[in-house]
């Protein structure tokens, strides 16, 4: 199997007409465990282009960021750059592994080449908020040990820059970058295809939806000699361009991706919205799905949820809405009274692994049951929408079928579905509708939204 990792920077290029200055990077080590931590020169590099930032805001008042650091005059002292940032070391020092190990990590600071030696001061910050210094360190951008343009061990194919979205200017924009990892020169084009379908997901999202026209979107995909990145939880290991790999932490990360929509739900936000939890353990759910589905497919040689598709196709009277490859039906164990489940007809472990068609056939039934469930009383329908995918811990789950749950919280328009005796002192859920008589009144529901229904078509 390919894994393929997209990393997206961003940088706002300068705002003004004036030449921009030189770039000047800074690279060390950051070493250091749960307790200490200790930092150590690597190199200064006058990189080969202009610095990219805005050069009006040199001072950054954000307030934001685990560390900072400023470079100051040497001679005055007067701060001329600073900026504030989280590394991935100060993410790893709160794991396990820094409480009885040592890890070194490379970092670097960029900021506007200076024309005069200059101090740099990092700090974090303490138990109180507050950052203090923790290392300092003189620099002269005229020392003959200053590597200039591109050095040895930063020579390798980059690949062409793939231009995704332009909207003017760089000088007056935002630039974004998206950085593809573990794509041969073969797999370009699916790089390129992969980094629009990104960029057509962000531009189709608020903030970024509005104001198209400040950014600028990039593309790079240096190639690699191996198609997919290193994911060690799975004995797979590759030597890629950029280095990315899963598993990092050596943490079991499952992510549960649900949406939320409605105040029926008991939700925070008015709004609908998505939340992604990623967690040291599998949710309880997801584990039993695993365990009973392989356990299935050992006595009988059968993947279960296709068992349940062919049960509901064979009876037909659940099915809500389907299409060659997606089918939509209210299981007959439902336990709300419009429980539905959207699901495709082949078996994936989980929706990276979807073809374009099956994503489009997915994307053309999900839209018909959310359709449907507005209609049913003419009103935004509540619901919680999780996706069932398989663990990423590596383990065997070819009998895990991918799918999406709605669990709609309303027996009726003001009447809620309440969790009483039975079902949360007894662990039992009881219905008081037939999944068949539900299930007849969402596939009775136009395919056309109440609200852009014409007053003939309401007739």
């Amino acid at each position: 199997m390919k894994q393929i990792i997209c990393l997206v920077m961003a940088a706002m290029l300068h705002a003004g007409a004036a030449a921009a200055a030189a770039t000047l990077r800074v690279d060390y080590y950051h070493t250091g465990n749960e307790k200490e931590e200790r930092f150590s020169f690597d190199r200064v590099l006058l990189e080969p282009l202009p610095w990219p930032g805005n050069p009006a805001r040199p001072i950054d008042t954000t307030d934001r960021g685990k560390y900072l650091y400023e470079v100051a005059d040497a001679k005055s002292g007067a701060v001329l750059y600073s900026r504030g940032f989280s590394s991935i070391y100060g993410e790893w020092e709160t794991t396990a592994e820094a409480k009885v190990m040592n890890r070194t990590f490379s970092e670097s600071l960029r900021f506007p080449a200076p024309d005069a030696p200059v101090k740099i001061v990092l700090k974090k910050r303490d138990a109180k908020n507050v950052f203090r210094d923790i290392w300092t360190l003189t620099i002269d951008p005229s020392d003959k040990f200053v590597e200039r343009g591109t050095g040895a061990r930063d020579s390798f194919d980059r690949g062409a820059l793939i231009k995704l979205h332009e909207s003017g200017d760089p000088a007056q924009k935002l630039d974004l970058l998206i950085l593809g990892d573990g794509y041969t020169a073969a797999e370009r084009d699916k790089f390129e295809r992969d980094a629009r379908r990104l960029v057509g997901v962000l531009f189709a999202t608020a903030p970024f939806k509005d104001r198209q026209r400040d950014i600028n979107v990039w593309g790079l995909c240096p190639p690699a000699a191996q198609s997919g990145v290193s994911r060690p939880s799975q004995h797979i290991y590759r030597r890629s361009p950029l280095g990315t790999t899963y598993d990092a932490f050596d943490s079991e990360r499952y992510v549960l991706t649900f949406e939320n929509k409605g105040e029926a739900v008991g939700v925070s936000n008015p709004h609908p919205h998505c939340q992604i939890y990623a967690n040291n353990f599998v949710f309880k759910t997801i584990e039993n799905e695993a365990r009973v589905g392989q356990r299935h497919l050992a006595e009988t040689g059968r993947v279960l949820f296709q068992d349940i598709i062919a049960a509901e196709k064979q009876d037909e009277r659940r099915i809500i809405a389907e299409n060659d490859s997606v089918i939509a039906f209210l299981p007959y164990f439902a336990r709300y009274a419009y429980e539905v489940f959207v699901a495709p007809k082949k078996t994936h472990a989980s929706i990276a692994t979807l073809s374009d068609a099956e994503v489009r056939d997915f994307a053309d039934v999900l839209k018909k049951v959310l359709v449907k469930f507005d209609n049913l009383w003419q009103m935004p329908f509540p619901y919680v929408m999780p996706l069932h995918q398989a663990p990423t811990d590596g383990g065997d789950y070819g009998a895990f079928h991918f799918h999406i749950e709605f669990h709609p919280p309303l027996r009726k328009p003001t009447l809620l579905k309440y969790l009483a005796g039975p079902e949360i002192g007894g662990g039992n859920f009881l219905s008081d509708t037939s999944p068949q008589e539900t299930a007849a009144e969402l596939r009775a529901q136009p395919e056309v939204h109440y609200r852009h229904r014409s007053k003939s078509e309401e007739k």
